[in-house]
């Protein structure tokens, strides 16, 4: 081997000193690494936390909102009603337009209880799985249905499984409604017990709060006994129910 190939083999040659060198630097970037990922993780989780309680804090009042979606049903609504009434409660009704143009009589007993009425679509459909003509028409045929009976614009709707599309959200914004999820959900199939589906709201409420739950599309003998319990427990515990339009947003 010439020299000068000597020479160029000595500058590429990786020495046992060099080899620890790389290694003790690889080690190092690895806990640099995951070190930050902890800090973002942590700071993600500080922010959520922070958040909730600065929310909590600009609520105010010791106020939450009722919201009830998927009725009206003879089967359901007037006890939702009855109860509400008898806990000086009001409610945001998202109703079905093709179940209040059923039950009109039903939607007018909530307006006379100083609910607010929203709008949950025409039927209830899937409007992710559907086209796009028929997802605004679900919206605008609601609304219609709403107004008619009302005899006001809805302000509020809801979208079917809180799962919303952009055509879905221009005929709202067209309407001039805001849509409106939750952030509790009485109805679980997690809780055994009514007593369960209200101690676990219970335990999580904050002030300004959104609470679903529905009085249609099946069988809702568990939610009724639960909203009782959520009542006894909201009020025992100084907290008033009030319609959305009431809520600190």
């Amino acid at each position: 081997m010439s020299s000068a190939a000597s020479r160029s083999g000595a500058r590429h040659r990786i020495t046992p000193k060099v080899r620890l060198i790389v290694t003790v630097g690889s080690i190092a970037l690895v806990a640099v690494g995951a070190l930050a990922g902890f800090l973002l993780w942590h700071g993600a989780w500080a922010g959520r936390l922070h958040l909730a309680t600065v929310r909590a804090a600009l609520a105010g009042p010791r106020v939450v909102a009722i919201t009830v979606d998927d009725g009206p049903t003879a089967a359901y609504t007037p006890r939702v009603l009855a109860l509400l009434k008898s806990h000086g409660a009001t409610a945001t009704f998202f109703v079905v337009g093709k179940s209040a143009q059923q039950h009109p009589d039903l939607v007018r007993a909530a307006l006379a209880q100083g609910c607010t009425i929203g709008v949950h679509t025409w039927s209830h459909p899937k409007m992710d799985r559907i086209s796009d003509v028929r997802a605004r028409a679900e919206v605008l045929r609601g609304a219609e249905a709403v107004e008619k009976i009302t005899g006001e614009p809805p302000l509020f709707y809801r979208p079917p499984r809180g799962v919303s599309t952009p055509v879905e959200g221009q005929a709202v914004s067209d309407l001039g409604m805001h849509i409106v999820l939750w952030d509790q959900c009485l109805d679980h199939v997690g809780d055994k017990t009514p007593a369960a589906a209200a101690e676990r709201v219970l335990e999580r409420i904050v002030p300004g709060d959104i609470i679903l739950l529905h009085d249609g599309a099946g069988d809702r003998e568990k939610t009724i006994k639960a909203l009782g319990i959520l009542l006894d427990g909201l009020e025992s515990t100084g907290y008033r129910v009030v319609p959305l339009g009431q809520l600190p947003l």
